[in-house]
């Protein structure tokens, strides 16, 4: 006599999860939403839904008294309406709902309306009357037009309650219609909570492939909402699906990361939820009984700490499943005769039903053959008319999915042949303009011609004109650099001399100031050897340089030279490259770019010297940073010699072009990208070094 173990087990998934969109429902926040101007609000009442109530009733006490003319009493009404379903506290939700309704004036117009009177039925349901629920809705909504903006909402709410007063395939065209409408106007968050609730239909009718693909789409675009709320629920669904599929365990882990999400809420009775979930897929399986019991029992106290009743009538009927299969009839017996009794609260159809299948299997147990008997007739009368309307049902599910799947085919060949009328007449009116266009087209073509070749003229001309200044500036200043360098080296040889005079070395002042000479003599050397390397005149010293050994030994004065703050991070290719350089003048190129670097990020960073083999004639050195970067007017004129962007004093605007004259006077070029708060890479290409040096 006993019933068929599957049969059984969709019965809990499914219950079990229809309980908890009870709780979640996906038009729960649709209508609020939709409008745009309560984001602010949704955030708040997804942490915690008490201090949104406080304010709330605080702003309306005001509002009431005429302290605050500017806001909409019914508006508010709605929102206390919103934050009391949320906190589960039902009777006040739909009495805010009614106030609202009571305060409405002409200003807050339809929609405001539809949302305090569909929400307001909507929560009927809570209450255990689903059937007056549907009923209400569906009159009430009848009207709403399909252009309206919260149509969608309307849908949602419809297809919800169908599909819990067992109307599926009502439920599924409704739900099915909301989820492409919302595709269409790229709604990805209220697609989710469709998705949600179709998912279920999908489940129920065995279309598991459709369900678990809706369940990962809706995973996907939640996690860039970071909703914790609706990632909870999408997970329960995923765990369904894979559930119906035979895995247990993987379901088992999906409503644990679900009650994860819900802990972190703080919200128990979303805990209850995923823990009552967990207790009805356990209970299913006879090999798991033990951790069943242990499980329901957390689920049942749960329920009873909650005040909810459907809550704890589910979790009666799974605990009493789970005591049977451990051999405790008696005791399951009293538990499934309370969840039975429709006077502790009212199970759907579906559920009873499976719960006389288990009370039949009790009752043989304890020798009630009679009573056994009784339930399992029932039982199979209620398994056969379910078979039968499961027949029709699917049917009707997949012809739904068919008619907006043609539906979805005849827009888009509509909007082709609208794109090709358009196409039709656009030719049509050229050919009758034809002979006006083309002559207006030839006098433009002409100007045009005319505009391109005096323009490109011109460019050539500044090209021509700039590369000659650059290269006078070049020769000039490498000249004057060379004259300047000569006189230094007189003044560097005095110095030295007087620095080994004992007249000098034994007069403390005298020695102070021949030091300071001596520094300002080094300084002014560097300067002149920037100024010879930007007019490529510096007398290079190229040999073959292992970029490996080369970073590695010079990677203790870069980290210097970039401070404490930054760290070096070097990555080179492997086998590391050997480039044809002057070794001296590629470390003072790396200070500098280290050191703007360093800048750049405020003394705080990492700077990646990254090394390899760029083609086959090149080697590629980048310098890259996470600085402040530089706006696209900057990076124009990064490499002129002195344009700099740092206050005076602190930089002469020699660094960057004293580099780009190093790698152009070595036979390559440098290259920089960059973008404000995103960074900065400097790129050397250089020479490789000949095979076999």
């Amino acid at each position: 006599m006993n019933p068929p173990s599957g049969a059984k087990t969709a019965a809990a998934l499914l219950l079990g999860l229809i309980a908890m969109l009870a709780q979640h429902r996906a038009a729960a926040g649709c209508f609020s939403d939709m409008t745009g101007t309560e984001t602010e609000f949704s955030r708040r009442l997804n942490q915690d839904p008490q201090p949104v109530i406080a304010d709330l009733q605080a702003r309306i006490a005001r509002a009431e008294s005429g302290g605050d003319r500017d806001a909409s009493l019914a508006g508010l009404y709605a929102m206390l309406m919103d934050a009391l379903e949320r906190a589960h506290r039902i009777d006040e939700a739909r009495t805010a709902g009614a106030r609202g309704l009571q305060a409405l004036t002409p200003a807050d117009g339809a929609a405001l309306q539809r949302r305090l009177m569909l929400t307001r039925i909507t929560l009927l349901d809570d209450l255990g009357q689903i059937t007056e629920a549907t009923r209400e809705y569906d009159a009430a909504s009848a009207a709403v037009p399909e252009d309206a903006p919260d149509y969608i909402c309307v849908l949602v709410d419809r297809g919800y309650l169908h599909m819990r007063g067992g109307q599926q395939a009502d439920a599924a065209r409704e739900l099915i219609k909301a989820y492409h409408m919302a595709e269409e106007q790229h709604l990805d968050v209220q697609r989710a909570d469709i998705g949600s609730v179709l998912a279920r239909v999908y489940i129920r009718y065995d279309f598991f492939d459709d369900a678990l693909a809706i369940a990962n789409d809706t995973l996907r675009v939640l996690a860039r909402t970071n909703d914790t709320d609706k990632l909870a629920l999408a997970h329960l669904i995923r765990g369904d699906a894979l559930m119906y599929q035979g895995g247990l365990d993987a379901a088992l882990a999906e409503y644990d990361l679900a009650r994860s999400f819900y802990a972190q809420e703080n919200d128990a009775g979303d805990v209850a939820g995923a823990d009552r979930r967990k207790c009805g897929a356990l209970a299913a399986d006879r090999s798991r009984a033990a951790e069943a019991i242990r499980q329901c029992q957390l689920s049942l106290q749960e329920a009873q700490d909650l005040g909810d009743l459907e809550y704890l009538q589910l979790s009666r009927a799974s605990l009493g499943e789970a005591l049977l299969r451990q051999g405790n009839a008696r005791e399951a017996l009293q538990l499934l005769n309370l969840a039975l009794d429709d006077r502790q609260g009212e199970l759907t159809a579906q559920k009873r039903n499976s719960t006389l299948a288990v009370r039949a299997e009790a009752r043989q147990q304890l020798g009630d053959a009679a009573g056994a008997l009784h339930d399992t007739n029932e039982y199979l009368a209620w398994l056969r008319s379910d078979m039968l309307a499961r027949q029709p049902a699917q049917a009707a599910l997949t012809r739904a999915k068919f008619d907006m799947e043609s539906r979805d085919q005849a827009m888009r060949q509509a909007r082709t042949e609208a794109a090709a009328a358009r196409a039709v007449a656009a030719r049509a009116a050229l050919l009758r303009n034809f002979v006006i266009a083309i002559a207006a087209a030839s006098l433009l073509v002409m100007l045009a011609v005319v505009w391109v070749i005096r323009r490109r003229r011109e460019l050539i001309r500044e090209r021509e004109s700039e590369h000659e200044r650059v290269t006078a500036l070049g020769r000039l200043t490498a000249g004057i650099a060379h004259e300047f360098n000569n006189a230094l080296t007189v003044v560097q040889q005095a110095v030295s001399l007087l620095a080994t005079r004992e007249s000098v070395t034994t007069d403390p002042a005298a020695l102070e100031l021949v030091r300071s000479i001596e520094q300002i003599s080094h300084s002014s050397a560097m300067t002149t050897a920037q100024l010879q390397s930007f007019g490529m005149q510096q007398t290079l010293r190229s040999r073959a340089v292992p970029l490996q050994r080369f970073l590695d030994d010079l990677r203790p004065q870069l980290q210097k030279a970039a401070g404490s703050g930054i760290r070096i991070e070097l990555q080179l290719d492997r086998p590391a490259p050997c480039g044809w350089i002057d070794e001296n003048q590629l470390a003072n190129a790396l200070y500098c770019l280290v050191s703007n670097a360093r800048d750049a990020m405020a003394g705080h960073g990492t700077v990646t010297i990254r090394a390899g083999q760029d083609a086959d004639d090149f080697v590629r050195v980048d310098v890259i940073d996470s600085g402040k970067g530089m706006t696209a007017e900057v990076l124009a004129h990064a490499t002129e010699p002195f344009f700099t962007t740092k206050p005076i004093g602190e930089g002469a605007g020699l660094g960057l072009s004293m580099v780009d004259g190093f790698v152009k006077q070595s036979g390559g070029s440098m290259s920089i990208f960059s973008q404000p708060d995103r960074g900065t890479t400097v790129t050397l290409r250089l020479p490789v070094a000949p095979r076999g040096t």
